[in-house]
């Protein structure tokens, strides 16, 4: 009998503990009854689910991308505002950031508000290189003295050594024909220095009469003569093969000579104005050039000397000569 009851009670304890079993499974996830290595839990009363590792990977990767987007936007929002709404710098700061030569006018300006010698050392530099003409012009003027000095004459009468074998003259006398007058003094006043009478009738002279501008003049016998341009030009070789040239063009406005030249040449002339056998002439600021226009203001002559040894003058008298024994034939 007592058999019978423990038979009975262990049976009743084995359906209790299967029903409660059973209570447990369908309480646990599924991954739970497959044995699987699932990362899942549950708590058998409650059924709370705990998220995995997976998932949290997913939440930190799309908080990245939200940080990254919102330091996206904030980048935008910067350059937007650089270039767009901020102020424009001023020009003027611009153009001296972009230039080389900022500092040295920082310097320079800062030199100024020191001491008044950065004014002073730099305006001498602008005016020299304003007034290049200047510095050649007195170039040539001391190579002409330099050359100048190296003419010979030997009887200090104004006349060269060269000149006194023109007029057939002694370079060791003054007064070679020993008539009182000086060789110099004779031949300003067209007379022959080496003997009587005028230069006009001296063997060692010849007048040249234009074909075609009917003017003639006075020039040495032993000097190569040549025309060019229809006899309008007239060119006499020296023996240093300087050249004393002559050409004519037409006086269209029929201008004074003086007129013309302020004109034409536009220099001032520190030289008068002078009359001649039937014209009127003015010499030029560089004394090499004369101008000549005749009485009726036909024509505009132009005599000239031209040194080809470093503006070394050994003829001026001879110049001198041809411009006084110029003369208009008949216009």
């Amino acid at each position: 009998m007592f058999n019978k009851k423990k038979k009975s009670t262990k049976v009743e304890d084995e359906l209790a503990s299967q029903v409660n079993q059973d209570l447990i499974v369908h309480n646990m996830p599924q991954g739970h009854l497959s044995g699987s290595d699932s990362s899942y839990s549950a708590a058998p009363k409650t059924g709370i689910v705990i998220e995995d590792e997976g998932q949290k990977k997913y939440k930190m990767v799309g908080a990245l991308i939200i940080g990254l987007g919102v330091i996206l936007v904030a980048v935008l929002i910067f350059i937007s505002y650089r270039f767009f709404f901020k102020p424009p710098v001023d020009n003027a700061e611009i153009v001296l950031d972009n230039k080389p030569e900022v500092e040295v006018i920082t310097e320079n300006e800062e030199e100024d508000d020191l001491t008044a010698t950065t004014t002073v050392v730099v305006e001498p530099e602008v005016i020299i290189e304003d007034v290049p003409d200047e510095e050649d012009v007195n170039e040539e003027e001391e190579d002409y003295e330099f050359e100048s000095s190296l003419i010979i004459d030997s009887d200090s009468d104004g006349l060269s050594d060269e000149e006194e074998l023109v007029f057939q003259t002694n370079p060791n006398l003054e007064d070679s024909d020993n008539d009182t007058y000086s060789d110099l003094e004779e031949i300003r006043n067209l007379y022959n220095p080496s003997g009587g009478g005028t230069l006009e009738d001296a063997s060692y002279m010849l007048r040249y009469f234009s074909r075609v501008a009917s003017y003639s003049f006075l020039y040495p016998r032993s000097w190569d003569l040549s025309s060019t341009n229809n006899d309008y030009t007239v060119i006499i070789a020296a023996p240093d093969n300087s050249l004393l040239q002559v050409s004519v063009q037409p006086n269209n406005r029929m201008q004074t000579i003086s007129t013309w030249y302020e004109s034409t040449v536009g220099e001032a002339s520190v030289n008068s104005e002078v009359q001649g056998d039937g014209w009127s002439g003015i010499m030029g600021a560089d004394n090499m050039n004369f101008y000549i226009t005749d009485n009726e203001l036909v024509n505009i002559y132009v005599v000239s000397y031209i040194a080809t040894i470093n503006n070394k003058v050994l003829y001026p008298n001879v110049f001198q000569l041809l411009i006084d024994t110029f003369k208009i034939e008949q216009i």
